[in-house]
């Protein structure tokens, strides 16, 4: 018969306490199964106290701190590239979402810098001559795309700037990990 709780507690008994213990000597009393396995525990265990230790073969540890320098390099590198790939495909994100409305936006928006240049140096209207031309940004920018391209081209945006500054993290929190451990 098994008995799975006082098994586990077998091989748990140094850290077992009092009333465990005592509990689990009272059940190897009573259990030939039970006392049969801690008899062969007890053996494995003398065993492997008596077992020489074994020693790494002469290198061992300049082998694996190359291998590991090796791997945490190799892992920088990963993480570089995909930094710059993930910037690359959000800036050509941004120009293809831009690009074909921005043409339009230019021209007019040009003109009305250009007029507010004049006014402000006439007249001083600095705030409200920037809200005319943000304001102005904004309306053409809403008028030339769609609502749910600007939800799909905002969703897009936001995850590939999560990633970025996921990976600009995880980048700083190594190198940062990597001087505290030297």
């Amino acid at each position: 018969m098994s008995h799975p709780r006082f098994e586990a507690m077998l091989f748990e008994r140094e850290d077992l306490e009092a009333r465990d213990r005592l509990a689990l000597e009272q059940h190897l009393t009573d259990c030939d199964g039970c006392r049969q396995l801690a008899s062969n525990w007890a053996m494995v265990e003398a065993r492997l106290h008596k077992a020489p230790m074994a020693m790494p073969k002469p290198g061992f540890t300049q082998r694996f701190q190359a291998r590991l320098s090796q791997k945490r390099r190799r892992r920088r590198e990963g993480l570089m590239i995909s930094l710059v790939l993930s910037s690359v495909v959000l800036l050509l994100i941004v120009t293809v979402l831009f690009g074909s409305g921005l043409l339009t936006l230019v021209s007019p928006a040009i003109r009305y810098l250009l007029k507010s240049l004049t006014s402000l140096l006439l007249f001083g209207g600095v705030m409200q001559i920037f809200s005319d031309f943000v304001s102005l940004l904004i309306e053409r920018l809403v008028a030339t795309i769609s609502p749910s391209a600007w939800f799909t081209y905002s969703a897009i945006f936001s995850g590939l700037v999560a990633i970025w500054f996921a990976s600009v993290y995880r980048l700083n929190f190594r190198t940062s990990l990597r001087e505290v451990r030297k």
